[in-house]
């Protein structure tokens, strides 16, 4: 036919009607002044609480008459005897502090582990005890538990004050890291346990090579949240006179009438210790992100 070929090559060239789409819009340049506002922003949102929060503090201390003696807070706080730093109340309590939140930090994350394999893959009475664990800890303020172990439990297995509280603070925090857990390990897809079984490999290398490694990685934040919130409920541990920071400060205070000014720096301190761990946490989280791209 004298037309067809015409046809034929104007369909070739344009590709045809089921074959014509709609042409991407060209692309923009990549702008950093987007970024850069809201990197502003923030900073300027940062600024104005910080400076709310101070100008309630100090309209506070102006309204109650409170003579401020910032000059009197390191000698009184981070002078020991013979004016050593190493024997400051400071010091003395903020190892303490460190030493409970690192042993208790250890033992939750194992008392997790074990509550999430009872669950998980343990029988109907490992089953029974796990979940009854988790919900009678969660579920009863944490002060409580500390005087329940310490007067009731501790004499009876001779523990001292600063093994309750770890304990305490372990089996506290270990219920919600297994919760967390529990979530990461059934986010992982269920054709990875048959693959593995498929292949021979027994349930638990499995569970300890390739399950739980995906699911740690997938919660990571959220257990490190858990370790922020175990270094600030470390100091409960001075309800049973365990000389940890709180408690050192307590004492500072008692001695120096300077409220505002040991609370102000013991809350900078708490502050600074939840931050280095929420650094550390973000340069672990890259690091196996890294690792597993």
């Amino acid at each position: 036919m004298p037309g067809q070929p015409n046809q034929i090559n104007q369909v070739s060239q344009t590709g045809g009607p089921a074959a014509q789409t709609t042409a991407a819009p060209p692309a923009r340049p990549f702008s950093r002044k987007p970024a850069a506002r809201r990197v502003m922003l923030s900073a300027l949102a940062t600024a104005l609480c910080w400076y709310a929060l101070l100008e309630l503090v100090l309209r506070g201390a102006d309204q109650t008459a409170y003579f401020w003696q910032w000059y009197r807070v390191w000698p009184a706080f981070f002078t020991g005897e013979g004016g050593g730093f190493l024997s400051s109340p400071f010091w003395l309590g903020l190892k303490l502090t460190l030493l409970i939140s690192a042993v208790s930090m250890l033992l939750s994350v194992a008392f997790a582990v074990l509550a999430t394999a009872m669950r998980l893959a343990g029988g109907p009475v490992a089953r029974a005890t796990a979940i009854a664990y988790v919900q009678c800890v969660r579920n009863i303020p944490l002060l409580v538990q500390i005087f329940f172990i310490y007067f009731v439990v501790a004499p009876w297995l001779g523990l001292s004050a600063l093994s309750s509280a770890i304990i305490a603070l372990s089996l506290f925090e270990g219920a919600y890291m297994s919760e967390i857990l529990r979530a990461g390990v059934l986010s992982i897809p269920r054709g990875q346990w048959e693959a593995s079984r498929s292949l021979g490999l027994p349930d638990w290398f499995t569970a300890g090579k390739i399950i739980l490694p995906q699911a740690v990685r997938h919660v990571l934040p959220a257990l490190l949240n858990q370790g922020v919130s175990l270094i600030k409920d470390s100091s409960l541990a001075s309800a049973i006179a365990v000389a940890e920071l709180t408690l050192q400060s307590r004492l500072a205070v008692s001695s120096t009438f300077m409220s505002l000014e040991i609370w102000l720096t013991t809350a900078a301190i708490y502050l600074l210790l939840c931050l280095a761990l929420t650094g550390l946490a973000r340069l672990l989280a890259l690091r196996l992100n890294r690792g597993w791209a």
